[in-house]
């Protein structure tokens, strides 16, 4: 299973946000930082966005773990294979 890597902030971003919108601000003064767990590989996490539409958040982490375990070594090559297939025939159409 990968490294679990979070959404990277600071303060910069922080105030940023805060400035915007007080009730915002307030909420981010109680609560304080939040590590945002991210999935850098934008196809992986779409699968795994879809995996959580219809379930409790508790399910679609056990079900994610298990999909890695069995699947992360083989998965993330046929579907870039499969994407780079069908980009290349959206790519053809567009230049008929």
């Amino acid at each position: 299973m990968p490294d679990l890597q979070y959404f990277d902030y600071g303060e910069k971003e922080i105030q940023w946000l805060k400035a915007r919108d007080p009730i915002l601000g307030a909420a981010i003064d109680e609560i304080g930082h939040i590590n945002r767990p991210v999935i850098p590989d934008m196809f992986m996490a779409l699968v795994n966005a879809i995996v959580g539409q219809q379930i409790s958040t508790k399910a679609q982490v056990t079900i994610w773990n298990r999909m890695l375990e069995k699947f992360s070594s083989i998965i993330t090559v046929k579907l870039h294979l499969s994407f780079l297939i069908n980009t290349n025939a959206v790519i053809r159409l567009m230049q008929r």
